[in-house]
């Protein structure tokens, strides 16, 4: 069975989603370029009118986080 993976265009670059999580009542998504999984990044899931739009975190603290939680999983 293969699993549907989300592809996102970041600044012309392609990355895959590889996690999705829940805290504080947010959902962040870690972002991993698919050419060189080595970069990714983490960003914020926000819905608005029924759309899904990816934001950037609003602080390096928010950052520091969402990566411990990402660590313990």
């Amino acid at each position: 069975m293969e699993k549907e993976c989300n592809v996102v265009t970041l600044n012309g670059v392609e990355y895959t989603e590889i996690n999705r999580l829940n805290n504080k009542n947010n959902t962040y998504v870690v972002l991993a370029n698919l050419d060189d999984p080595s970069d990714f990044c983490i960003k914020k899931l926000i819905t608005r009118d029924g759309l899904n739009y990816i934001n950037g975190l609003d602080s390096e603290e928010e950052f520091k986080e969402i990566l411990n939680l990402i660590s313990k999983n």
